[in-house]
């Protein structure tokens, strides 16, 4: 499946492509204690106004499957952050994720990065699998 996967960086004619799929994202989780939900719009504008922040659109086909969005450079030169990524359920458990988090590495080197920091939740053990056999190093707080 992963073959067929396209990347597109989110701008005016596929916002609402995005803006369906983050509303689907917010309805699917469960907020932490510490954290506050953000709207759809506060998101959009945030990436919008910021060179840091890169969201791309993921589709299978023709079809948008999740979305990745990324920080770069992130606390310091040359090092960027993945910051999050959503995959559809349907398309879970297929290699998708692993395939998005490969891309997202290339794209980070592209855009001149010389290191990726990732952050997850102690519960997500999915994320934290990931992490490890992609060869990032835990650190715990």
């Amino acid at each position: 499946m992963s073959g067929t996967m396209r990347f597109v960086a989110v701008n005016e004619e596929n916002s609402r492509q995005l803006r369906a799929l983050y509303q689907k994202f917010c309805a699917s989780r469960v907020p932490t204690r510490n954290e506050r939900p953000q709207s759809v719009d506060r998101f959009l504008a945030r990436i919008r106004r910021s060179k840091k922040h890169h969201v791309f659109l993921i589709y299978e086909r023709r079809t948008p499957i999740g979305f990745c969005h990324m920080v770069a450079p992130y606390r310091r030169p040359r090092v960027g952050y993945l910051h999050g990524l959503y995959i559809l359920p349907a398309y879970r458990n297929k290699g998708v994720g692993k395939a998005a988090r490969r891309r997202k590495l290339v794209i980070l080197r592209r855009l001149g990065m010389r290191r990726a920091v990732s952050r997850t939740w102690s519960s997500n053990a999915a994320m934290a699998r990931a992490n490890d056999s992609m060869g990032f190093r835990l650190y715990r707080r």
